[in-house]
């Protein structure tokens, strides 16, 4: 199974929630060809997307410091001549404002790692080729939902650490650029060896075209 991770939850720990699913869901020639993607959702914990059949799932999550946060939304080109067809530049989805951010308790966390992986079955149900009209109630926010994902209730979910890159400081820029200074009076001592070189060459071809010149008669 891929993931691809767009949002800023730690990828490893995402990654196991939708393994523990697929596992319950899929058979291993599934889980092998399967691609998750992982992005925000807007307004609730978590929601997604499926083909019936497919290989590719959507499995949406909330921005990790606001239930918020706003997001870009754009107008598509609409044909018809009583719908107007004007856009927006960017891309839909795109958070562009958080309004609140905050940290989540540990019971609004649990919360949302069983709601992430009621939505992941249900999305790998449909991969395995189920419709919603056969699906159980355990597959529907209405049925027993939060037992049939009871596992999720134990499994950590933390956000990606910053990454902190410091500022170099003047002595590590003179350092960088004496470094640069050398590694230009290499190659310019290098050049000036090869022209020397081809020069010879050249003295020596002169007078060897001069010497057969002389001797024609």
């Amino acid at each position: 199974m891929k993931v691809r991770n767009l949002t800023l939850w730690r990828t490893d720990q995402l990654r196991a929630i939708l393994q523990r699913a697929a596992e319950q869901e899929l058979d291993p020639a599934k889980r092998r060809v399967l691609v998750v993607t992982v992005s925000y959702t807007r307004g609730a914990d978590s929601s997604g997307c499926a083909y019936v059949g497919g290989r590719h799932a959507t499995v949406r999550i909330r921005h990790p410091h606001s239930r918020r946060a706003r997001y870009l939304h754009v107008a598509h080109f609409d044909p018809r001549p009583s719908h107007g067809t004007w856009t927006k530049d960017g891309h839909s989805g795109k958070v562009v404002r958080d309004d609140s951010p905050r940290t989540l308790t540990p019971e609004q966390l649990t919360e949302l790692v069983q709601r992430f992986a009621h939505v992941a079955v249900h999305e790998f149900a449909h991969i395995r080729g189920m419709e919603h009209a056969a699906m159980p109630n355990y597959y529907r926010w209405s049925g027993k939902w939060r037992e049939y994902v009871q596992w999720a209730a134990t499994m950590p979910l933390d956000v990606k650490p910053t990454r902190v890159v410091a500022k170099p400081s003047v002595d590590d820029k003179l350092a960088h650029v004496l470094k640069m200074k050398a590694l230009a009076e290499t190659r310019v001592k290098r050049a000036q060896t090869i022209l020397r070189r081809w020069k010879a060459r050249e003295r020596y071809y002169v007078k060897a075209a001069s010497r057969a010149a002389g001797g024609v008669r």
